[in-house]
């Protein structure tokens, strides 16, 4: 069972737009960048046509997202074109357990598996344990919670929430 929901996805387009020449409404400038917000939509945009959008909740407000900013930017550029798109980071939340989870024991068992890099657990500094690997990160609580982010993909963020709940369900935890 996938019970995770995406909270965030940043994506970021290369394009053709010249921030020096344009001004879009309600523009906020800082040193050599400008953000505009839109929707739910944040576009943080850079010298040479960087483009990184924040706020997107679903694949499907991806195209949305787009489509904002070529409707907001073709008004003074008309020639604005999107070169290429890339998915940099989807992130999400749920909960793996409604029971206590000792951490501790999860470390144990978790590196085992090839596919996790590294591990950090400092309860003093931080309550999650972190767990590192080729699909994202995962922050898991004690409490059952837990936060992935780092997937380009979404069928990472379900892999990466099924390796942690695959502990939990066979007993090691």
């Amino acid at each position: 069972m996938f019970d995770v929901r995406v909270s965030n996805i940043k994506i970021s387009l290369k394009t053709n737009l010249d921030i020096s020449r344009n001004q879009f409404p309600n523009e906020k400038r800082i040193n050599n960048f400008l953000v505009y917000r839109q929707d739910s939509f944040v576009y943080v945009i850079f010298p040479k046509g960087h483009v990184n959008v924040t706020g997107i909740k679903s694949y499907n407000d991806i195209s949305r997202a787009v489509d904002v900013i070529k409707e907001t930017v073709v008004n003074f550029s008309p020639s604005f074109k999107i070169t290429k798109l890339n998915i940099d980071n989807i992130s999400a939340h749920g909960r793996i357990t409604n029971e206590i989870i000792n951490l501790w024991t999860f470390i144990d068992k978790a590196r085992d598996k090839t596919i996790i890099i590294g591990i950090e657990f400092d309860p003093c500094t931080f309550p999650a344990l972190k767990i590192y690997t080729t699909l994202g990160t995962a922050l898991l609580f004690s409490n059952g919670k837990i936060n992935l982010s780092g997937c380009k993909r979404l069928k990472h963020v379900q892999s990466l929430y099924g390796i942690c709940k695959q502990f939990l369900s066979i007993g090691h935890i």
